[in-house]
């Protein structure tokens, strides 16, 4: 029986192997619209809030399942977001230059993206000295080809010696390879006329906007700015400062109940130990 035979038999009969283990196993196989196309999955659009639904047959009977994320279920404030790498300016840019392609007549022959620093894509040509430490790193066989200079495989080796087994698809410390970031602390040693640097001090990230990413965390209070981002409501409370800053439940029954009036109270954090002041709560309050 073919993996695709199995998924439909698994679709009717509910064999011991599950249909949502094998259908996981589907996904990652080409097989996957074998399956579909056998007929134990139809996908279909319905109208029911602008969502997609997948009709399966079960037992002879259609049975409908509603897609979970869509641009209705999303977060909306995802939908809020500006890129401006993928803004209005961008999409008209790309719109003229598909015209330009089609022979459409205009004063211009190109369009210049000027609105960001995607220097490559305006002609500049690439550093080679950091495509070649790129390339032996990916493919240490190549610290054998003469055609790569010196300088070049020391710097690749230096940087492999630093990866767990010697390889850059090892995982690697958050902040980044330590002898990248000794190198970027003696940079800045050099630039700042011998002020010392300390490698520990130092996180690399992908671009600019990983590192803003990472700072606002830091900086913004975690769970309010993590509410405010899924569109939730804070719920405060008080603590009893006469009693060594103590959960009162009197209080969170009186924050819950004020609450209610503007939201649908769904979740209580309790963190434990927790602040202020770095205080355990007995086995009793967290039981009430």
């Amino acid at each position: 029986m073919s993996l695709s035979q199995q998924f439909c038999a698994a679709s009717v009969s509910r064999p011991g192997i599950g249909k949502s283990n094998l259908s996981t196993l589907l996904g990652s196989l080409s097989g996957f619209s074998t399956a579909i196309s056998c007929g134990s999955l139809q996908p279909t659009v319905m109208e029911n809030g602008g969502s997609t639904q997948t009709t399966r047959m079960e037992n002879g009977v259609k049975s409908h399942r509603e897609r979970v994320l869509t641009t209705n279920t999303m977060n909306p404030n995802v939908k809020k977001v500006e890129y401006a790498v993928r803004g209005p300016i961008v999409q008209r840019a790309l719109q003229i230059e598909k015209e330009l392609k089609a022979g459409v007549s205009k004063p211009f022959s190109e369009v210049i993206k000027a609105n960001i620093g995607d220097a490559h894509a305006m002609g500049q040509r690439p550093i080679t000295f950091l495509r070649q430490v790129m390339a032996l790193c990916m493919y240490p066989e190549l610290l054998n080809d003469n055609k790569f200079p010196e300088d070049a495989k020391n710097r690749a080796r230096r940087i492999l010696q630093s990866c767990g087994g010697g390889s850059i698809g090892a995982y690697s410390a958050s902040q980044g390879l330590e002898c990248v970031r000794t190198d970027v602390a003696r940079y800045i040693e050099r630039r700042d006329g011998g002020i010392a640097s300390d490698p520990d001090n130092i996180y690399l990230s992908t671009g600019a906007s990983d590192a803003i990413v990472t700072m606002l965390k830091l900086l913004y209070p975690l769970y309010s700015a993590a509410l405010a981002d899924l569109g939730a409501v804070q719920i405060g409370y008080f603590l009893n400062e006469e009693r060594c800053w103590s959960l009162d439940l009197s209080e969170l029954r009186r924050a819950l109940s004020a609450a209610r009036g503007h939201c649908q109270p769904r979740a209580l954090c309790i963190i434990n130990p927790g602040t202020p002041p770095v205080r355990s709560r007995a086995d009793s309050a967290l039981r009430t």
